[in-house]
C-alpha cells in the first residue's frame, strides 16, 4: 500500500456516531451512525473494497459498497454501489463475510458517482463526497464536504441531503476501536489513536 492508502484505511474505519453533539444540541441535527469497515474481495478489487453502512434516527438510509483507487496524483477515489435495495441487510446483523463473495455481475449502480479524499496531513484528509441518491442538477451533483481524521469525521450538510443541513458542521466521532485490516502489509500501521475519546 502506499502511505495515502494505508493511511485512508487507517481513518475511514471504526463506528462512528454524532451523539455527543447530539446531546447538546436542542434536537435540528439527524442522528447519524456509521460503520466503516474495509474488506478483502479479490473478485472486486485488487484492493481491500470500504463497506459503508449508514443509519440517520435509526433507519439505515445507505449500505455501499466502495471499489478504491489511487490516482496518480496523490487522491484516493472511491465508487460507490448501492446495496440498500437487498432486503438481507438488517440493522447491525448484516454479514460482512457476505461482500467477499460479491463478483463485478453483483454490482450495480444506476449513475456515476465518486468520492475523493486527499491526504493535507498524516492521517487528515480532505473529502468531497457526492450524494449519489439525488439526481444531479444541472449536470451538477450535491456533496458532502468533510474532514476526516483518525477518530473524528467533519461533515458539512447541505440542502438536498438525507440528513438535516446545519450551519455548524456535524461532529462525527469514533465509537469503540478500529477494525483490523485483514491480510494488512508490512507497511500498514494504524498509528493514530485505536479508541476514542
Amino acid at each position: 500500500l502506499t502511505r495515502n492508502l494505508a493511511e485512508f484505511y487507517c481513518v475511514a474505519n471504526g463506528n462512528f456516531s454524532d451523539s455527543q453533539q447530539l446531546e447538546k444540541d436542542d434536537g435540528s441535527r439527524t442522528n447519524i451512525y456509521l460503520k466503516m469497515q474495509s474488506v478483502v474481495a479479490s473478485a472486486l478489487s485488487r484492493l481491500p473494497v470500504l463497506y459503508v453502512e449508514q443509519y440517520n434516527d435509526g433507519v439505515l438510509t445507505r449500505a455501499l459498497v466502495h471499489i478504491v483507487t489511487q490516482g496518480n496524483n496523490g487522491v484516493i477515489f472511491l465508487d460507490q454501489y448501492n446495496l440498500t435495495g437487498d432486503s438481507q441487510i438488517k440493522s447491525g446483523s448484516f454479514d460482512i463475510g457476505k461482500i467477499k463473495t460479491l463478483t463485478p455481475r453483483d454490482l450495480h449502480r444506476q449513475q456515476e458517482c465518486k468520492a475523493a479524499f486527499e491526504r493535507v496531513e498524516p492521517f487528515l484528509f480532505s473529502v468531497n463526497y457526492e450524494v449519489c441518491e439525488r439526481a444531479p442538477v444541472d449536470k451538477q451533483r450535491k456533496s458532502y464536504s468533510a474532514t476526516f481524521k483518525c477518530n473524528e469525521l467533519i461533515v458539512v450538510i447541505n440542502r438536498g441531503s438525507p440528513e438535516k443541513p446545519s450551519l455548524v458542521p456535524y461532529q462525527i466521532k469514533l465509537q469503540g476501536y478500529k477494525y483490523p485490516l485483514e491480510n494488512a502489509p508490512a507497511n500498514y500501521d494504524c498509528k493514530c489513536d485505536n479508541t476514542s475519546d
